[in-house]
């Protein structure tokens, strides 16, 4: 069960392989911080000039996983072969 302010690793999307916090859960949805990033365009209103946003998108719960404690790769051990 992933949470508000865990750490997760993305495993699918343009993101993949990004490890970032968990800012808000959306039911099946999750905002990460600083990934999935979409602009949006603010038009002009009476009380200031028009503004881009940049603004964290949702990512599906499925696209991520909890992140590890070691976030180093573990190396793969190779068996030698006896001739």
């Amino acid at each position: 069960m992933i949470k508000k302010g865990d750490r997760v690793t993305v495993i699918a999307g343009n993101e993949k392989g990004k490890t970032s916090q968990v800012l808000a859960r959306q039911g099946d949805k999750l905002v990460l911080q600083g990934l999935n990033i979409r602009k949006r365009h603010r038009k002009k209103t009476q009380q200031g000039a028009p503004q881009i946003l940049q603004i964290e998108a949702p990512i599906h719960i499925s696209n991520v996983k909890p992140a590890e404690e070691n976030s180093e790769k573990k190396s793969k051990k190779v068996k030698s072969k006896k001739a």
